[in-house]
């Protein structure tokens, strides 16, 4: 499967090269809250699909400068835990998608499946100014990119979102361990689920951090090059 992946590239270090640029553009000042805000995107849409699956009503969705989010969703205490509990593993899950899409030249798939996924959200749930300009940004870069059919610029730019949904999902869950220690209060999906079943936060951000280290993990070892001989799980 990773030879689809090899032919773009004139040296497989390229592909961490590019990992290591997107990391280091993702904490720039502006572009960096910019393309962070994809991933936040597919963490708020996790919990979008588990409240719609299990029955609840969805409200809102807003995305915020900040590059973080929220999602209002009706629903009693059990399935309010489930629904925060999805967020963080599912940007986790889907960083491994885009990388099994790439693999599998489906860039072009991956592309209009995050438009697709932006149109919905601006359509049905985002309704906060930043929120709507943003969105409408990424789907006319998206358009715009999928108009040039440039075999390379779609791979390159397929690669760019999985890196940055595939760094942010481990690096939010750091954040996230952070703030809850500081203000555990303000712990977002931790903070929720504590306040339901008394638990520390900062236990329940630890384990959100393990399962996307090891979801990351099995990303890593079946996506990235060199991958399968550096992690032997």
């Amino acid at each position: 499967m990773k030879e689809l992946l090899y032919t773009y590239m004139d040296d497989e270090r390229l592909f961490y090269i590019v990992m290591i640029l997107c990391l280091i553009a993702s904490h720039l000042p502006i572009v960096g809250k910019y393309i962070r805000l994809i991933e936040t995107m597919i963490h708020e849409g996790g919990h979008v699909l588990a409240g719609l699956l299990m029955g609840c009503k969805v409200g809102r969705v807003n995305l915020f400068s900040n590059t973080s989010g929220e999602t209002t969703i009706s629903a009693n205490k059990l399935k309010t835990i489930f629904v925060a509990m999805v967020g963080y593993p599912f940007s986790a899950l889907m960083a491994w998608l885009c990388f099994w899409a790439i693999v599998h030249d489906y860039q072009q798939v991956l592309i209009i499946s995050l438009s697709v996924l932006s149109i919905l959200f601006l359509l049905f749930y985002i309704r906060n100014a930043f929120g709507i300009v943003w969105i409408l940004s990424f789907i006319v870069l998206n358009i715009f990119i999928l108009h040039q059919d440039n075999v390379i610029v779609t791979f390159w730019t397929a690669q760019i979102y999985a890196f940055i949904i595939f760094v942010e999902s481990i690096t939010s869950c750091f954040c996230l361990l952070l703030v809850s220690f500081r203000q555990p209060s303000n712990s977002g999906d931790a903070g929720i689920i504590a306040n339901i079943t008394h638990i520390p936060s900062q236990v329940i951000a630890l384990g959100f951090l393990a399962v996307n280290i090891f979801i990351s993990l099995y990303t890593i070892k079946y996506f990235f090059p060199f991958g399968d001989s550096i992690l032997f799980i």
